[in-house]
């Protein structure tokens, strides 16, 4: 089993506009960051496209993150490993991990977030090259899952940096529309959606 270091907060891209309020000690500051596209929805599953998960990974988080050297390194889970055979890998969530409403983030809102990534319908362009090989999402107890492929998935890992997290409640039941609204915007990132405009940018709050 691989082990997650103390969490950490995310690292923001300076790579649309994306308007970031920060709090401070005597009022708020404004930090504009320039992204190379505008983001197409706030949505974290309807659309895998670089831009929106340059804005997506301030409000939501995934499994694993990429360290500056290629490495992978635990963001919500604690740590994970292979099943024995090869055919699988298991995940242990970490027991601090939060979404911004103070809930904790449970397996079965994991197995949810990634049964709507590869479901949802309309997608422009899914996220199922993500989930390459994956068979089925298996809650195998409080913070532990089961992921099982078909076969070896040593790729998997690789994809998971990718997949972000959404409340189970959430996910059954919002579309990209509750989202782009803010309604549906709550994830377990640094920041919080205030404003999403279509073909312009966004506004994020801490």
């Amino acid at each position: 089993m691989i082990d997650r270091p103390a969490r950490r907060p995310a690292l923001l891209p300076l790579a649309a506009l994306l308007a970031l309020a920060l709090a401070r000690p005597g009022g708020a500051a404004e930090l504009r960051l320039g992204l190379a596209a505008p983001p197409t929805t706030a949505d974290p599953h309807f659309h895998a496209d670089a831009a929106n998960f340059a804005l997506h990974r301030h409000v939501y988080e995934a499994l694993l993150q990429w360290t500056p050297d290629g490495r992978l390194r635990p963001m919500l889970a604690q740590g994970w490993a292979p099943l024995p055979g090869g055919d699988g890998w298991e995940i242990r969530l970490d027991p601090a991990a939060r979404f911004a409403d103070g809930a904790p983030v449970t397996a079965e809102d994991v197995a949810a977030s990634l049964h709507r990534a590869a479901t949802i319908p309309n997608s422009p362009g899914r996220y199922t090259p993500f989930l390459l090989g994956l068979d089925r999402v298996e809650v195998a107890g409080p913070g532990r899952l089961l992921l099982r492929t078909h076969g070896p998935g040593p790729l998997l890992p690789n994809g998971l940096t990718t997949l972000l997290v959404v409340p189970q409640r959430i996910a059954a039941t919002a579309g990209p529309a509750a989202f782009n609204s803010g309604a549906a915007a709550l994830g377990s990132g640094p920041f919080r959606l205030r404003q999403y405009r279509q073909g312009e940018g966004a506004a994020l709050e801490r």
